[in-house]
């Protein structure tokens, strides 16, 4: 349920985003865009994509290679020692 939730609140963002920037698109009418405007647009939506892309070959890389198991387990560790302290509170 509570995915379903999640989805539904997502497509929801991603129509009401899509919406707005076609409205955007169409009030703009027929501005020119000169071929540097075109270029500037393209290398910028390459860029983003890029990043976007190696920043998450280097979460899966770091996931994979265990590099993460330190942290969680630190932070389960720290957890325990919570509970106990909760438990226990001499």
């Amino acid at each position: 349920m509570r995915a379903t939730l999640t989805v539904g609140v997502l497509v929801g963002l991603l129509l009401a985003t899509a919406g707005v920037a076609f409205y955007a698109w169409q009030e703009l009418g027929e501005v020119p865009i000169s071929r540097h405007g075109l270029i500037a647009l393209g290398l910028g939506a390459g860029a983003t994509l890029a990043l976007g892309v190696g920043l998450m070959l280097l979460l899966f890389r770091s996931h994979h290679r265990g590099h993460d198991d330190a942290v969680h387990e630190f932070a389960r560790r720290q957890a325990e020692r919570r509970r106990r302290a909760d438990r226990d509170p001499d």
